[in-house]
């Protein structure tokens, strides 16, 4: 069985001990969003946290699996010849054991907000596209989909080549977001 540490990303011990976090504080059965998956190093992490904490909370892997045109390394590994980034991702899925707890939608992230109902959601993690209009545009889709005590966060608020999280969060949540090594959240 693989783990989150076999696959290449961007998530770190630091990130893993923010999704335990979110996990333990889960007390009933829930649903998580994952916003921005790539191979599925956060999603294995996130999924095999629930599996080892024994909570009853499903999560739903949002992404294109076309990479974020803004970044130029994710379009160069997209535009490989016979690569498929769902395709990878799924097989990490099925090798961390995890199938039966992630749900892939291969979608972008508005169209799949549209599909939860408003308050629906324990915990809704932001990690795509990075440029300032897309974190703010998926903010405002996620942010009537968490319920009461829920949590909207993501990644990289600090990051140096990543400016456009910390503006879109802070336009977003004027009154401040916690802060967890990278990752931001808010409380509903």
């Amino acid at each position: 069985m693989i783990t989150y540490r076999d696959i290449p990303g961007w998530f770190d011990e630091q990130d893993a001990e923010f999704y335990a976090r979110m996990v333990s504080e889960c007390s009933f059965p829930a649903t998580f969003v994952e916003v921005g998956c790539w191979f599925g190093r956060s999603t294995v992490c996130l999924a095999q946290e629930i599996q080892k904490q024994k909570k009853h909370i499903s999560v739903f892997a949002v992404d294109t699996w076309r990479g974020s045109p803004s970044d130029t390394d994710q379009m160069e590994v997209v535009a490989k010849p016979g690569e498929s980034i769902l395709m990878a991702f799924c097989k990490n899925v099925v090798n961390a054991e995890i199938a039966e707890v992630v749900v892939p939608m291969e979608m972008d992230s508005v169209s799949a907000a549209e599909i939860f109902d408003l308050n629906s959601l324990a915990f809704v993690f932001i990690d795509a596209d990075h440029d300032e209009p897309c974190v703010a545009t998926d903010i405002a889709a996620w942010l009537p989909k968490i319920g009461h005590g829920g949590v909207i966060a993501g990644h990289d608020y600090e990051a140096d080549n990543c400016p456009g999280v910390k503006a879109a969060v802070d336009k977003a949540f004027p009154d401040g977001v916690e802060i967890h090594g990278t990752c931001w959240f808010k409380r509903a």
